[in-house]
């Protein structure tokens, strides 16, 4: 019989299934500026840490997707100069 611990994230109730339970090792200055920021935002701990690292992985695949964007323009432009050259 499997047992199954439910626990509330965004707002939905998830199940061990879909959630990892782990421990993170931090230093006490980087801990106390997000529980300082939980309070401020009024999440706890792990809801912070969680909203945090959620955050920061969009952020980079926006930079990523912008970042491809900008590289496949430059090359379409440079092949549009090097063909008005000829």
């Amino acid at each position: 019989m499997t047992t199954c611990m439910e626990v509330r994230y965004n707002n939905a109730m998830e199940t061990h299934e879909t959630i990892k339970r782990t421990s993170v090792y931090i230093p006490l200055e980087l801990a106390d500026k997000v529980q300082q920021s939980a309070k401020i935002h009024r999440r706890s701990f792990n809801q912070e840490l969680l909203w945090l690292a959620e955050n920061s992985i969009a952020t980079d695949e926006q930079k990523s997707a912008h970042a491809s964007e900008v590289a496949h323009a430059q090359k379409v432009v440079s092949g549009i100069a090097s063909s008005s050259l000829k």
